[in-house]
């Protein structure tokens, strides 16, 4: 079965004849990947961003058809898009100031994802957090630290455990190596791959790097 499949997807700014995307189409099996590369500006990350239903208005998807789990989703419904995203489809950004609250630490925000999304107890959740964190290399120290005390290598593990802690069904990850140490990049994408096998969570990494995508 196929984890997720997008079938003549548009991006379009109203009242313009350019559209950003156009014509968009592929389907992911469940545990697989699929790498979307492109120049910068091509439009990856608003694809990204359509496919969480988190576009910025004044743009506006257009669609024949999305379907997450085999089941077909309303597209143009906000309220659809809200009942998959975190467990249907998670997104890893770039710039992970747009994924961490800044103001909370570490330790809290994962363990708050656990709570809501699994009905975990807090105590429970707390001590998840400190395995989840040292599944992807991070130590215990990490749950005390804001999101700014961190690297931006830590920061992309961050938003792997969060990812882990959610186990969706589809994890998109947007340019997840920019920026870091070619070491790092191996290791994130080492734990991209480790959270794929683990969970079955089929994985579109999109990149203007093919050595990334390969």
């Amino acid at each position: 079965m196929n984890s997720i499949a997008i079938e003549s997807l548009a991006i379009e700014t109203p009242g313009s004849d350019t559209r950003i995307v156009e014509g968009l189409s592929f389907a992911i099996p469940q545990g697989r990947s699929l790498g979307l590369v492109g120049e910068s500006g091509t439009g990856k990350t608003l694809t990204a961003l359509a496919l969480c239903g988190l576009l910025p208005e004044p743009l506006r998807l257009v669609c024949s058809g999305i379907s997450i789990n085999g089941k077909k989703l309303e597209w143009d419904n906000r309220l659809s898009w809200r009942g998959v995203r975190g467990k249907g489809v998670f997104m890893i950004f770039q710039s992970a100031s747009l994924a961490l609250d800044p103001t909370m630490r570490i330790g809290a925000q994962i363990a708050e994802t656990l709570h809501e999304t699994k009905g975990l107890k807090r105590k429970t959740a707390r001590a998840r957090t400190a395995r989840l964190l040292e599944r992807v290399g991070l130590g215990p120290e990490t749950e005390k630290c804001l999101p700014f005390q961190l690297s931006g290598g830590m920061r992309q593990r961050v938003q792997i455990a969060i990812a882990m802690a959610l186990e969706p069904s589809v994890l998109i990850a947007d340019e997840p190596t920019t920026g870091l140490d070619p070491l790092i990049q191996i290791q994130i994408l080492g734990l991209l791959d480790n959270l794929s096998r683990s969970f079955g969570t089929s994985l579109l990494i999109i990149s203007h790097d093919l050595r990334v995508i390969a």
